[in-house]
């Protein structure tokens, strides 16, 4: 659902009405949204997509833990296709699944795969974003790397343990322009790949951001949305002097539990 200038993945205390049944956030919160199929995953591993053959939507327990572009990851690592099938059933030839962004998912290997044909994209991976058409990956040894922009390695953490969330931003044709690392301690970091030490080209400088928060993600303008430890939500500024200013709350939201995709318009 999207809301003030932003879409999250978590509901507080209200009800959320789907078409047959009205789901009480009290006791079934909503933990992931597909934007691109439209699709509900509930915190009891429940989904709701639509129904193309009735109309309206239908309701699959199939222990999901995550969804996206049309795909869902099962709790044990099988992944689902959701959507373009007559009944949702595992991929076959693909191994275990540990993330899906856009078109390529995570196995439990470390090897980023596409979702059309299984083959291998990268290796030695811990965590990705799919960033507009290009990906930004977090390896197993602690380097954030992004080809497209960044040039390669972005920076170097001690380990991938360091990183909780990692997301990134595009404006520019072939390039990715932000990243975003959120650190176990709080740390907000912001990589610009114009930001770089003058004697160094592959040197990028981060900007903090705050270093109390839980998960951050850029809107479609590129601000940053950040969720916070205690579960308040707040957003930068868009002006170039509060770029890198968290300068908006949320008040009305309380307790959020994650962030899915933001926007910086609309409301849904």
């Amino acid at each position: 659902m999207k809301g003030l200038k932003w879409m999250l993945a978590a509901l507080l205390a209200v009800s959320v009405l789907l078409p047959g049944k009205t789901v009480h956030a009290a006791s079934t919160n909503i933990i992931d949204f597909d934007e691109d199929e439209g699709s509900y995953l509930l915190s009891d591993g429940t989904v709701w997509i639509k129904d193309t053959a009735k109309g309206g939507y239908k309701q699959l327990n199939l222990d999901l833990a995550e969804i996206e572009s049309g795909y869902g990851i099962q709790s044990n690592g099988n992944l689902i296709q959701l959507s373009g099938v007559d009944q949702p059933d595992v991929v076959n030839n693909t191994t275990k699944a540990v993330q899906i962004s856009g078109r390529l998912y995570l196995d439990g290997e470390g090897s980023v795969r596409s979702l059309a044909s299984g083959g291998i994209v990268e290796s030695d991976i811990s965590m990705f974003a799919k960033v507009g058409g290009y990906d930004v990956y977090l390896t197993t040894s602690g380097m954030i790397k992004a080809i497209y922009g960044f040039g390669g390695k972005v920076a170097q953490f001690n380990s991938a343990a360091e990183i909780v969330s990692l997301d990134g931003y595009t404006s520019s044709p072939g390039a990715v322009d932000l990243i975003s690392v959120v650190l176990q301690s709080g740390e907000v970091l912001v990589y610009n790949r114009n930001n770089y030490e003058p004697k160094g080209l592959n040197k990028y400088i981060p900007v903090t951001i705050t270093e109390n928060a839980a998960e951050a993600r850029f809107d479609d303008e590129g601000n940053l949305v950040v969720r916070m430890k205690d579960g308040s939500v707040w957003r930068t500024g868009s002006s170039e002097a509060d770029r890198y200013k968290l300068t908006e709350s949320f008040p009305g939201l309380k307790g959020i539990a994650g962030l899915n995709s933001v926007y910086s318009q609309g409301m849904y």
